[in-house]
């Protein structure tokens, strides 16, 4: 059975979660799921689920930041459930897997926002975590966002500018032991 880390990331001061729809480009389109994805052979499911933040939300956590929650069962996989404390709202920096984001009280989720299979069924564990959930310095982590990664380049890089000939020749004198002005033979 295949293996799956996801975070619920909490603000215990608005008592809502972030969840992200997720894009075409990925399995689930327009559903809506906390961040998260598959467990790499031989990692940890905390390393997963907090390089799977990174990935998807530019959230930056580590693995001792996140508390279990629990697990679902959808299909062939099994869904871990990690909860993240931020000491406020965030806007996250969202990578191609979703179109956008929307903090929600479990309660306020309606017809109108489809959640993932997963999410749906561990949405109640979420909600009364939230609700026990208490503004804990101990617990609460302040939001660090990693910078954007530096685009591929598209071009070539710029051909590297001819060297002057007189600074030239004076480097190669340099090298074989001359000075400017004197013959290297001179010595």
């Amino acid at each position: 059975m295949k293996t799956s880390a996801w975070v619920a990331v909490a603000c215990p001061t608005s008592g809502r979660v972030i969840l992200a729809n997720r894009s075409r480009a990925t399995n689930h389109a327009g559903q809506w799921n906390f961040f998260g994805g598959g467990v790499d052979r031989g990692e940890r499911p905390e390393h997963a689920a907090c390089r799977e933040l990174r990935e998807e939300s530019g959230l930056l956590a580590k693995p001792s930041y996140l508390l279990p929650l629990g697990e679902a069962i959808a299909g062939d996989k099994r869904h871990l459930l990690f909860g993240l404390v931020l000491a406020r709202e965030i806007a996250p920096r969202l990578n191609k897997e979703s179109e956008e984001f929307r903090w929600l009280r479990p309660a306020d989720i309606d017809a109108g926002i489809v959640l993932h299979s997963s999410a749906e069924q561990l949405m109640p564990r979420v909600d009364g975590w939230l609700k026990h959930l208490a503004p804990r310095p101990d617990i609460v982590v302040e939001a660090v966002i990693a910078p954007p990664a530096e685009p591929p380049a598209t071009e070539e890089p710029p051909a590297p500018k001819p060297a002057k000939p007189y600074a030239t020749w004076l480097a190669l004198r340099r090298m074989l032991g001359g000075t400017p002005g004197r013959d290297v033979n001179e010595r």
